[in-house]
């Protein structure tokens, strides 16, 4: 009940956040592949208050390979090659200047960090002697993943690096001034 709570509350305050923000981005995710992990695309909106707390969402999906086919593809006769794992994550949470307003700037217009919690799930995958990628259900898992990272806006771009915990994976950020 706790977490729904949180949930609940962190949604509520975005709204208030990216009105009451000084300036907010919509930012165009990447994250690239890791030794598991596919890569993962996605988006996320940021509001940015110079002298406050503002809000922010992001998620990703995953590109899947393109020899991927859904279900169980080979039972018995293929052995296993590789193995990894395909990730569908959201996050809600908080974003905060780390330089006042009144610190002279030189090329940018802010610096902010941001935290929040958020839901990951992730799709096992096997990749079978024939080179096809499939479903592996025993390598699926899903929960609560913490998210962080560092907005640096010019004006009227932003770039981010952020992190998840649950799928260990960085991501890059090319945002886009909407207010």
């Amino acid at each position: 009940m706790k977490k729904q709570s949180l949930t609940l509350v962190l949604a509520m305050l975005l709204p208030s956040g990216t009105a009451m923000a000084d300036s907010t981005y919509f930012d165009i995710i990447y994250s690239p592949p890791t030794s598991e992990m596919t890569k993962t695309i996605g988006f996320g909106v940021y509001a940015l208050n110079d002298n406050g707390v503002g809000g922010y969402f992001n998620g990703m999906i995953p590109i899947k390979p393109s020899n991927y086919s859904a279900g169980n593809y080979c039972w018995y006769s293929c052995a296993e090659v590789a193995t990894g794992q395909a990730a569908y994550v959201g996050n809600l949470g908080f974003t905060f200047p780390l330089i006042p307003s009144s610190f002279e700037k030189r090329g940018y217009q802010s610096v902010h960090a941001y935290v929040g919690l958020g839901y990951s799930a992730i799709e096992g995958m096997v990749k079978y002697s024939d080179g096809t990628w499939t479903d592996d259900t025993y390598r699926d898992k899903n929960g609560f993943n913490a998210n962080g990272g560092l907005i640096v806006a010019f004006d009227p771009i932003s770039i981010n690096v952020g992190v998840n915990t649950f799928t260990k994976a960085v991501y890059l950020g090319l945002g886009f001034k909407t207010k």
